[in-house]
């Protein structure tokens, strides 16, 4: 049931992977969200399966699914920042590389030593939300 929102507070948008256990990303981000007192709204880029000993499976969902997420968010919410976290592929980086001129935060570490934001050939990969991504 669609429930509109009923006043459009400014809105902080999560991009990350899932965690069961609660103790990281889209789940760690709207509980920050909320005890920092900003609506937080949020998009799925992977479903992983971990605890708190570690990530021991990461699924990335197909990126037309996570950027149509994106969109509808953007389209119902006053959006004035998006955090980054777990990208998963290259294909949903290229995916949100045209978000748009809003704030960003790029939170690429999952506290285990893991990479999640990709790089090619030793070079790292920078999204810029107004223009695609580019590597440097």
């Amino acid at each position: 049931m669609y429930c509109p929102q009923p006043t459009l507070s400014p809105t902080v948008l999560t991009i990350a992977g899932s965690d069961p256990s609660g103790g990281a990303g889209i789940q760690a981000d709207l509980k920050t969200m909320t005890a920092i007192g900003v609506y937080g709204a949020a998009a799925i880029t992977c479903i992983t399966v971990q605890n708190s000993l570690g990530v021991t499976e990461s699924v990335p969902l197909e990126s037309g699914l996570v950027l149509r997420q994106v969109q509808a968010v953007l389209a119902d919410h006053h959006v004035t920042h998006i955090k980054i976290g777990m990208i998963g592929t290259m294909e949903i980086a290229t995916a949100l590389g045209g978000l748009g001129d809003t704030q960003g935060i790029l939170d690429g570490n999952t506290g285990n030593g893991r990479r999640t934001i990709y790089t090619d050939g030793g070079h790292g990969l920078q999204i810029s939300l107004d223009s695609g991504p580019a590597r440097g």
